[in-house]
């Protein structure tokens, strides 16, 4: 059996996701859910679950946990039985509450603030990536830092890859910026909003120059909902068509999903502007299943063949 890569996931910041379901959410009222589900998420646990359902790769998740939530987001995980390094947290876990309506197939998200897990493990944290790295073939950081801890920390995780030389990608945005600086060779991927707020501008075209202006970049990839998706790498842009899905049951966790199919295709040696096309089709069947970075691989493969593909100059 061939051997499959290895990725290194940081997700400092996982959540206790409960997803509620309304015939109708009505805003200042008293909302009854009519069926609930509950379960470990978070981008990191939502990158790994989604890399084991693509099945190219294998991960290795590092993430932070307190609290009861924490406690309940363990035994889940235990029962997945996923790769998970967990450093425990002083403060507590946080709580993720989606909210599904049927009337008009909205999604509402609402997420408890999240605080940072102490000075003592998060240099525990650092030391388990540094001792991890050598076996790795990429380092994939995933989402945003708990509330109030420094974005040093990604910096010396990103310091770290660059000297072991290993694939890195980045699936965050928010004060991303100075870590970008240091990032020489990454691939980030954010989804369109997150590339606007990064930037400060609208067009899409223009906010990826103005990236590869300003860091040492070696793509982006960047996501738009059921909207047009771009990839871009070596001066070329590459414009995604999705196909309609017939309902969307939960999009939470779709970009997570592209981003673990993107990276795990990179290193299967999948051109670039082939992995990415998977990376979306897969992110599109995750719309189709309850729980984030979960989906059917048959579902995917077949999304993927209806997705067309353009390419310009950047």
């Amino acid at each position: 059996m061939e051997k499959k890569s290895k990725i290194l996931a940081v997700g400092a910041n996982p959540a206790w996701q409960k997803v509620l379901e309304f015939n109708a959410l009505t805003r200042n009222s008293v909302n009854r859910a009519e069926s609930m589900w509950a379960f470990a998420s978070g981008k990191g646990i939502n990158f790994a679950r989604a890399a084991r359902c693509w099945g190219r790769a294998e991960v290795d998740l590092l993430q932070f946990a307190g609290g009861d939530n924490g406690k309940l987001l363990l035994n889940d995980l235990a029962r997945e039985t996923l790769a998970v390094k967990t450093i425990a947290s002083t403060t507590p876990t946080r709580s993720c509450i989606t909210c599904l309506s049927a009337d008009d197939n909205s999604m509402t998200e609402l997420i408890e603030p999240s605080q940072a897990p102490g000075t003592a493990a998060e240099a525990e944290a650092l030391a388990y990536v540094e001792s991890m790295l050598p076996q790795a073939d990429a380092l994939a950081i995933c989402g945003q830092l708990p509330g109030g801890m420094d974005m040093d920390f990604y910096v010396k995780c990103v310091q770290m890859a660059q000297k072991s030389e290993k694939l890195l990608l980045i699936d965050s945005w928010k004060n991303i910026a100075q870590v970008l600086q240091y990032a020489s060779g990454a691939i980030l991927k954010i989804n369109a909003d997150e590339l606007k707020a990064l930037t400060g501008i609208d067009n899409v075209n223009t906010a990826l120059k103005l990236l590869f202006d300003s860091y040492g970049l070696k793509a982006a990839a960047i996501t738009n909902g059921s909207g047009k998706a771009y990839f871009a790498a070596d001066g070329k842009l590459y414009n995604y068509t999705l196909p309609k899905l017939p309902k969307i049951v939960n999009p939470v966790g779709s970009g997570d999903t592209a981003s673990a199919v993107l990276l795990s295709s990179l290193l299967d040696d999948i051109a670039c502007e082939d992995a990415f096309a998977y990376a979306l089709a897969a992110a599109s069947a995750n719309c189709l299943s309850m729980k984030c970075g979960e989906f059917e691989l048959e579902t995917a493969l077949d999304l993927y063949e209806k997705i067309t593909i353009e390419s310009t100059d950047l």
